[in-house]
């Protein structure tokens, strides 16, 4: 689930495929896509939902608009800093 985004005509084939993950003993979803993601919370998707890197969070009011849909895991954007990951690191409780 973590391509940039998928088409609305994806979504079929993508549902299909999360059915059939969340009989699986998976931790969570790795997903990029804002959309996906808002069509997932939607459908009651039950696996926890952790923010890729490529969702280009750069910034701690990405952070809290994430975190308004559930997320509670962050995987950080390769292009940050030191200086703006220790940012992130002091200024929120969230797993980063």
């Amino acid at each position: 689930m973590n391509e940039l985004y998928y088409a609305k005509k994806q979504y079929s084939l993508l549902f299909k495929i999360i059915d059939l993950f969340e009989s699986l003993d998976i931790d969570a979803y790795i997903v990029s896509d804002l959309a996906l993601i808002l069509e997932m919370r939607k459908k009651g998707v039950n696996k926890r939902i952790n923010l890729s890197s490529c969702a280009g969070m750069h910034n701690i009011s990405a952070l809290r608009f994430y975190q308004q849909l559930g997320i509670k895991y962050f995987v950080l954007s390769q292009e940050l800093s030191v200086k703006e990951i220790i940012y992130f690191l002091e200024n929120t409780s969230e797993d980063i």
